[in-house]
């Protein structure tokens, strides 16, 4: 497979895991969203365990992206196993805030890839693309005087690793 190919594989894993976050992302501000972490250990959270392991094998065969994203790439898996190990009957706001993070961090990847290759992903019509950067980070309710996705990728990496500690 070529260099292209294995960017627009890449680039569909990770829109898949985006869409996929989605049934469980708890959306800020809706009180009707809390409590997500309901969603751990059911087979929705399996389905993204193993597209995380699909998104690394993708991600190592991409020599172009993967050594600026791996340290991206360690700090969301981090956190999603991190997650994953917490106790899915407690309704916790940390679990809220992480996974609310974690969508982010899947969005921002998604873009950072498209910015950084020149794949874009092979989509059927009917599917949504991943929100732009704009709508996602208000969604998520980032406030942040970056303006690069580039640099919002950096302090997210930060903000992943500081939630897998409240976490801890």
């Amino acid at each position: 497979m070529n260099e292209l190919n294995k960017q627009r594989e890449l680039l569909s894993l990770v829109w898949k895991f985006h869409q996929i976050l989605n049934t469980a992302w708890p959306k800020p501000s809706v009180p009707q969203m809390a409590g997500s972490s309901v969603f751990i250990g059911t087979n929705l959270f399996k389905t993204l365990e193993n597209g995380l392991s699909q998104i690394k094998d993708a991600l190592i065969s991409c020599e172009g992206t993967k050594k600026e994203m791996l340290p991206f790439w360690n700090s969301f898996s981090d956190l999603f196993f991190k997650i994953g190990m917490q106790n899915r009957f407690e309704k916790s706001v940390r679990i809220d805030e992480a996974l609310n993070l974690l969508y982010l961090a899947s969005g921002i990847l998604y873009h950072r890839i498209r910015e950084i290759t020149s794949a874009s992903p092979q989509l059927h019509a009917h599917l949504s693309d991943v929100e732009d950067v704009g709508k996602l980070l208000q969604a998520c309710g980032w406030t942040s005087d970056k303006t690069t996705i580039k640099e919002i990728e950096n302090e997210l990496i930060v903000e992943m690793k500081a939630s897998v500690e409240k976490l801890s």
